[in-house]
């Protein structure tokens, strides 16, 4: 089923063509869910997002009251700049190990699941809410090996169209967020076609469980492949007045002057939550069990 998911969205020879993604994102956050939930230390995050797909390096410029503020991770770990300096907040580099990871993650769906040793478990048929309307999903969990660094004890239920096979919607628990107290499912729509890929720019998310309420709308604007940035752009340094520094905070500005409509979130799907961390589980417990039986004696 992945399979058909990937190549209903262009094929994993097109993304693995792919070096660099750049795009102007917006991400606004609304509710009382928002509180726990919201990443960015803003209601609403727009700035210049790039990302080397394939390398696990990224950045990300919005703006906030303080000034530009931008995430990085480099080859050398996370970091995060002030106003082209390094940020004197501790809080800002330790957000940076988990934005850009996950939004470099998010961007690259639903080719990341055929990645990082991903596992995939049809779940079969049902009816589920999309746009307030009832249609009919294949259902399919995504799991990362445990020893993994891509997100081990999370899960991802994807849901495709079951003519088409295209993305409809994700739901997954973020242990990095909330210890796995929330559910988010995310509804996928204007779809854009670049260099024969199949992207959704809105990702309409709501809370699904143990509540239902809106939570965030994150968009993409100005969507390019393989504009490659120099390679110092992705590593740590005060960028003072740099080139890196002027494009981060034009593009910041400019993306926080993008007006961006919100979103009714629509009715919540029913929970898979028990579904879901049942399967996880299995899943999880087969790969510990398998590790055990080829493993040296005495160890």
């Amino acid at each position: 089923m992945i399979d058909s998911l990937v190549v209903a969205h262009g094929g994993m020879e097109a993304w693995n063509a792919v070096r660099e993604m750049t795009f102007r994102g917006t991400d606004e956050w609304t509710g009382l869910p928002a509180k726990v939930l919201n990443p960015w230390p803003v209601d609403r995050a727009a700035g210049e997002n790039r990302f080397r797909v394939h390398d696990g390096l990224g950045r990300i410029a919005i703006v906030t009251d303080d000034g530009t503020l931008t995430y990085g991770m480099g080859r050398t770990g996370p970091w995060a700049l002030l106003r082209g300096e390094p940020s004197p907040r501790p809080q800002d580099e330790n957000a940076a190990r988990y934005v850009v990871a996950w939004h470099s993650f998010l961007a690259g769906i639903p080719f990341r699941f055929k990645e990082s040793g991903a596992v995939a478990h049809y779940l079969g048929r049902a009816h589920r809410k999309y746009k307030n309307s009832l249609q009919e999903f294949d259902e399919v969990l995504v799991t990362y090996p445990p020893e993994g660094e891509v997100w081990p004890d999370d899960w991802f239920i994807v849901r495709m169209d079951a003519n088409t096979h295209e993305m409809r919607t994700l739901t997954y628990v973020t242990s990095a967020r909330s210890q796995r107290l929330f559910e988010t499912t995310c509804e996928f729509s204007d779809y854009v076609t670049v260099e024969g890929m199949k992207i959704p720019t809105t990702r309409t998310c709501f809370v699904s469980s143990p509540i239902e309420a809106s939570l965030h709308t994150w968009k993409m604007a100005d969507l390019r492949f393989n504009q490659i940035s120099p390679d110092d752009m992705f590593e740590r340094k005060g960028a003072g007045l740099t080139a890196g520094a002027v494009l981060d905070s034009a593009a910041a500005v400019a993306g926080a002057l993008v007006d961006s409509a919100k979103s009714a979130a629509g009715e919540a799907i029913d929970s898979l939550g028990a579904k879901a961390g049942q399967a996880a589980g299995a899943v999880k417990d087969a790969a510990k069990d398998a590790a055990k039986a080829v493993a040296p004696a005495g160890k």
